[in-house]
Parts: C-alpha cells; structure tokens; sequence
C-alpha cells in the first residue's frame, strides 16, 4: 500500500501520462487486499475502507485522464486561431476601419459592412495587426 501512495506521489511531479497512477492503484488495491486478512492484527486493512478507498482514488485518477485526453483534442485557444469567431465590442465607427475591444484588448479593425460603436462584432479573419469583423445579428 506504501508503494501506491509513493507511486500516486510521483504522478505528481513525474510525466507518466497516468501510468504511475495507474500502477500506484494497483499496487494500493494488492497491498490492500494482503493486509485484509494479516496474521497481525494491528497491520489488517477493513474492507470498508480499502474499498471506497481505492473506488475514490481510481474515480480521481480516471476523471484526470479523461479531461486530459479530451484537452489534447481541443482546439488551440491562444494566438490568431482563438481569436477568430470572437465577438468585440467596437470602440469606433467602423466604416470600414477603426477599433474594436477584444480580449481587453484595442485592436485595428475592418469591416466589410459598416458597424456602429458600441455594436458587437465577430472576428472572421486576422491579418497583421488587424481583425477583420462581421457584425453579429441577434
């Protein structure tokens, strides 16, 4: 059971992609399962404790790899692709330049359709320094 708390430990600060967490339960559950039925009786494990034990942990660790697996698949949300599709609030009228906020940021923007400060707009396509929008109907 010492083995599988070190091993949950080490996942941790070493990059296993789960196999140390995965080999830390079940070294938990063996060692568990030794101590149920120990020839010393300060050293015996109850059942209803290695149980929920090893069901939460397992739970935790399966939890951590599914978001982990599921965050590989996304898509990137930093740089020029997270910001299209973003809706901006324009600073400026933009006919068809000026400035909207995006992201707490000022950026250069050009519309294709004229949009009027305070309006909402998406960001279609990043060139440079500038975004160019759409504006969003309700």
């Amino acid at each position: 059971m010492i083995l599988g708390i070190v091993f949950l430990l080490l996942e941790i600060s070493v990059t296993s992609y789960g196999v140390l967490a995965l080999g830390g339960l079940a070294a938990m559950t063996l060692g568990g399962l030794l101590l149920i039925k120990s020839d010393a009786p300060f050293m015996q494990v109850s059942v209803s404790f290695l149980l929920p034990t090893v069901i939460t942990i397992g739970a935790l660790v399966g939890t951590v790899i599914w978001m982990a697996a599921r965050s590989g698949r996304r898509g990137p949300v930093t740089g020029v692709e997270g910001m299209i599709g973003s809706i901006g609030i324009a600073k400026t009228d933009l006919n068809p330049r000026g400035q909207i906020a995006l992201h707490g940021e000022i950026w250069e923007a050009i519309s294709q359709t004229p949009i009027r400060q305070g309006e909402a707009a998406e960001v279609t396509s990043v060139e440079g320094l500038a975004v160019n929008v759409a504006p969003v109907h309700k």
